[in-house]
């Protein structure tokens, strides 16, 4: 019976954190082609201030991402080693990680027309309906002259 105890059982991921932490440890898995997602990632793709430093690191330390990083911040090393062991067992395709970063994209966006709740710009209705098809479709079709009309 713990007056508290040291250990305490961390708290659930969001599906948000998931998708998160499954597009970076690609990038970690696969530098080579996870570098350009690493970039084309803005802060309001990630759902926390924790998520955006191991971004800021890891366009730093994408090739050895655990090296260098201290006791100073054990949020951001705890993280970091996490998502190293997400690179060792999670698949990295340029397919997957352009599968992870458009759904990473259409949750942004969803967040951004809740915040215009009254009046969402036509706009960005118009990116949500082409996100979501180009997820429904499957991002491992051909994108420069591939199957057509």
């Amino acid at each position: 019976d713990g007056d508290g105890g040291p250990a305490r059982a961390p708290a659930a991921l969001s599906a948000q954190e998931r998708r998160e932490q499954a597009l970076l440890g690609m990038c970690i898995a696969a530098p080579a082609f996870g570098r350009e997602y690493l970039e084309r990632l803005r802060p309001e793709h990630l759902s926390s201030d924790l998520a955006r430093r191991a971004r800021e690191w890891l366009l730093l330390h994408l090739e050895n991402p655990t090296a260098g990083l201290g006791h100073d911040d054990e949020e951001l090393l705890a993280l970091v080693t996490r998502l190293t062991m997400i690179a060792e067992r999670e698949p990295a395709s340029p397919e997957a990680l352009e599968d992870a970063f458009l759904r990473l994209e259409l949750a942004a966006l969803e967040r951004e027309i809740e915040a215009h709740a009254d009046e969402v710009p036509v706009e960005l209705h118009r990116k949500r309906t082409e996100l979501v098809q180009r997820l429904a479709q499957g991002v491992g079709a051909p994108r420069a002259g591939g199957a057509g009309a």
